[in-house]
């Protein structure tokens, strides 16, 4: 026999669950709704509503800043680097893209399917999940307080001028302290990159856990 108070507590366990599982939910649709190409005005005005817009103010341990890079299309300039605890807390740098490659800027709807329960679109664009599910995962690692270095780059789909700007121009990693950065831009969670531009990148027991 369950006790009322046992039955209870375990019917409040549900609830918070599925209200949890809602606002996931609507954060990822909200983040998928903007098809964002580099530069475009719909990329910019999501930027500005919901990272520019005094979101990280007010957080505390939360420090956020840009720099000056600027790609030939828009008006916005900088990369957006949030610090969660100080530089010296952690050595890990987090990393995720801000633009989309849809063709156009566009306000989609998007829906989960019925029969698959899988988010897509009716936009004839694509979903967006790269990298919208990237930005969703950093943000809830923002608010669970994860120490590190969350980087958002700019100009990804367009041959990585975001992430090229932080490593040429700013000699990123020079100082040694970052000695890990972890890229939210993969499918799923078993594709983990181990190699790439004909190099090893991380060890496979690094990938593994």
């Amino acid at each position: 026999m369950v006790s009322l108070k046992e039955y209870k507590a375990y019917a409040n366990e549900i609830s918070k669950g599925v209200h949890q599982y809602r606002l996931d939910v609507r954060n990822l649709k909200r983040i998928m709704t903007y098809g964002r190409p580099a530069g475009d005005k719909v990329e910019e005005d999501y930027l500005k509503r919901y990272f520019l817009g005094g979101k990280y103010d007010n957080l505390d341990g939360v420090k956020m800043w840009k720099d000056d890079f600027a790609y030939r299309k828009g008006q916005l300039k900088g990369n957006i680097y949030i610090l969660v605890g100080e530089k010296e807390e952690s050595k890990t740098v987090f990393s995720c893209h801000t633009d989309t490659v849809h063709r156009t800027g566009v306000i989609q709807n998007v829906f989960i399917c019925p029969k698959d329960l899988v988010f897509r679109t009716d936009s004839g664009q694509c979903l967006g999940a790269d990298d919208g599910a990237g930005i969703w995962l950093m943000w809830e690692l923002i608010k669970a307080r994860v120490k590190g270095l969350y980087v958002f780059h700019r100009a990804e789909e367009v041959g990585g001028q975001g992430s090229a700007y932080m490593a040429e121009s700013l000699g990123f990693f020079k100082d040694g302290h970052y000695n890990k950065c972890i890229a939210f831009d993969r499918k799923a969670d078993k594709s983990v990159i181990t190699h790439q531009a004909c190099a090893r990148c991380c060890s496979d027991e690094f990938a593994e856990d």
